[in-house]
């Protein structure tokens, strides 16, 4: 009886101690491909899937494929997402920091910190919109 207890106690002692991280990014957690890119400006528009544009996001770390890879940092506020400190996927160099936003806009990121405007996100469809783009993505 006493070593049941003891397993018990162990087994509940090791359970609070282990505390799992959750994701809050409800849907937009995954694969998406950019499907389009239009120009507020001037009402332009680019369908870049052809292009196989892709921005991932998994719990806080979201990765861009299609011209490099690149990884950074973001968060979600529900209404808005931010991403920011964006770094080229690199192991054998580290990950180094991006330099320069020209890298990375082709994949519609126009700055080191770009703020996007959450205007539509369900489970197959997201809609994000800067203050000079609006990106429409189709997730995978």
């Amino acid at each position: 009886m006493k070593k049941i207890l003891f397993l018990s106690i162990l087994f509940s002692t090791l359970l609070a101690s282990c505390e799992l991280e959750k994701t809050q990014n409800g849907d937009l957690d995954g694969f998406w491909q950019l499907h389009r890119i239009d120009t507020l400006a001037t009402g332009g528009s680019k369908d870049t899937r052809a292009e196989r544009i892709f921005w991932s996001f998994d719990h806080k770390l979201m990765m861009t494929y299609g011209y490099g890879e690149f990884v950074y940092q973001f968060y979600n506020t529900g209404t808005e997402l931010v991403v920011y400190e964006p770094h080229v996927s690199n192991r054998e160099d580290g990950d180094p920091a991006v330099a320069s936003v020209d890298m990375l806009r082709h994949v519609g990121i126009n700055s080191l910190e770009e703020h996007f405007s959450i205007v539509k996100l369900k489970s197959d469809k997201m809609v994000l919109e800067s203050d000079l783009l609006r990106l429409n993505f189709r997730k995978y």
